[in-house]
């Protein structure tokens, strides 16, 4: 039988491979790997601006040159906190994210994709992570609009 979603979790520690069907088989799945039943929902939050820092520390800095590490914190640092220091990584929504978006107003629009490029890695990693059943980045609504850069004159 060929499975459509065949991923690892860390449970308590341990690695578990969980193969399902559906979203749903999935999520049942981990849900009982985890002493609870399907009904009841997940009451722990991860703050986004610790869970940025820590996928920043673990999976970007090391695995980019230092000028990208550099963006990628600046992207962080600047716009990603900024607009969730209150959420949770699994509050946001794709409203949140074109919030941003608009309120970033008059950035070029190739800040606005660094932003989004940095955005959308660490929202993949929590949803692989099994925080968010979906990446709320990857709407068709989102649109983001901006002034063409400018070329820094050597």
């Amino acid at each position: 039988m060929a499975y459509k979603i065949n991923r690892t979790i860390m449970i308590n520690g341990q690695r578990k491979w969980i193969r399902a069907d559906s979203e749903q088989e999935y999520f049942e799945k981990v849900v009982h790997l985890m002493g609870g039943s399907p009904t009841e929902q997940a009451t722990e939050k991860h703050p986004f601006p610790e869970y940025a820092q820590k996928w920043f520390d673990v999976y970007g800095k090391p695995s980019v040159s230092s000028v990208a590490a550099i963006t990628y914190q600046r992207q962080i640092d600047k716009y990603l906190n900024p607009a969730f220091h209150e959420k949770s990584i699994e509050e946001i929504t794709t409203a949140d994210i074109q919030a941003l978006f608009n309120d970033m107003g008059n950035c070029a629009k190739d800040t606005k994709y660094k932003v989004k490029t940095v955005l959308g890695m660490i929202l993949s990693c929590a949803q692989e992570d099994g925080l968010i059943a979906r990446n709320p980045l990857l709407s068709n609504r989102l649109r983001i609009n901006g002034k063409q850069s400018v070329d820094t004159v050597p």
